[in-house]
């Protein structure tokens, strides 16, 4: 029986231009195969580390960042009381978390504030960074020599609810 479009019989005349397909293959089981390596093979992919095509890399800090450690000894957590709003942190602190974290776009979503804690001389941010795998953060600042700046920054974990929880996860991480 002609096994292809060339009527020859690959088993008696060696044809190496046709396959012949084995009888104990189940065509399901192979595109199922198929289509499982496809997908491991996009995961993969979609996983490295590499920047994604349509979004914008994490700024490498803040606008306004001091590395005086003796300026940060003044960030003082537990005056801080908590903040539900972006709108209601200090002016200046907002404008310093706008020019930095909340304009990063990941996928076409802007960053999203989740809570926050301010005083008169110390004030934090917690936030979320979308993206194919979501990123929760935290920014410190303080205000000194008649100006905010930033301070530190961590990575918190998604199980942020209010203040309480955000200078839990920020203090042990010290």
């Amino acid at each position: 029986m002609p096994c292809c479009r060339h009527g020859q019989e690959s088993a008696k005349t060696g044809h190496s231009g046709c396959l012949k397909a084995d009888p104990g293959v189940n065509i399901f089981t192979f595109r199922t195969r198929v289509f499982a390596a496809a997908l491991i093979s996009i995961s993969v992919v979609a996983c490295s580390p590499s920047p994604h095509h349509g979004t914008t890399p994490t700024p490498a800090g803040p606008l306004e960042t001091s590395n005086d450690t003796d300026v940060f000894k003044l960030y003082d957590p537990a005056s801080l009381v908590e903040v539900r709003n972006f709108d209601d942190l200090p002016e200046a602190v907002r404008a310093l978390a706008n020019d930095s974290f909340m304009k990063v776009m990941r996928d076409n979503s802007p960053a999203k504030f989740l809570v926050g804690g301010a005083s008169d001389t110390s004030a934090i941010v917690a936030y979320e960074q979308f993206g194919f795998v979501p990123s929760f953060r935290a920014q410190a600042y303080v205000y000194s020599q008649a100006r905010w700046i930033s301070g530190r920054q961590w990575d918190i974990g998604w199980g942020i609810k209010d203040l309480n929880d955000l200078i839990s996860v920020t203090s042990s991480a010290r």
